[in-house]
């Protein structure tokens, strides 16, 4: 997958199979945007730290 050089990181991982970043924040001028690569299953979806960073991103979008 093709990421801008622009973004800003919010999380990075290094394994040989996966994108360097899977959280970050898109150089949008009118919008904040906000893309997340995790929570794929069951286990993400019940993890608190991964419903904080949904929540504090939708949050962080919404100008609050």
């Amino acid at each position: 997958m093709r990421i801008s050089p622009k973004v800003t990181p919010l999380l990075e991982i290094d394994h040989p199979d996966g994108d360097r970043y899977v959280a970050w924040v898109s150089p949008y001028p009118s919008a904040r945007v906000v893309t997340i690569q995790l929570g794929h299953d069951e286990h993400a979806h019940r993890s608190q730290a991964y419903r904080d960073l949904v929540k504090n991103a939708i949050l962080w979008s919404a100008g609050k």
